[in-house]
């Protein structure tokens, strides 16, 4: 159940970093950019439900990650992992975009060593 827990905080944390690169720490309220009020609106409720999850899978003892409630649901640990794989899933989905608009301006890739 680490290994759970350090993946979910992996795949939270690290789109996150990218997120708030700009200086940024992730629980702070970002600046007002009146250009984008939306995508402001969008990092705030990033980072507080970040914020939530990851201390609630903090606070959560690593024998209760299969808790179900009833036999019909989920149990937390698959819940924590499904929030996970959709976090990487969007992130995915949104860098690809950005690669292929990138790849397909006049611009050629710079070749990395």
């Amino acid at each position: 159940m680490k290994t759970l827990l350090r993946l979910v905080v992996v795949c939270l944390a690290v789109p996150g970093g990218v997120m708030f690169a700009q200086g940024n720490a992730a629980q702070e309220k970002p600046a007002v950019n009146q250009e984008n009020p939306l995508s402001t609106w969008n990092k705030f409720a990033y980072a507080r439900v970040k914020g939530i999850l990851l201390k609630s899978a903090e606070k959560m003892p690593e024998e209760s990650y299969g808790f179900k409630p009833v036999d019909t649901v989920r149990s937390y640990g698959q819940i924590v992992g499904h929030v996970a794989d959709a976090q990487y899933t969007f992130s995915r989905w949104h860098w690809e975009r950005k690669i292929q608009r990138w790849t397909s301006s006049t611009q050629k890739p710079q070749k990395r060593i």
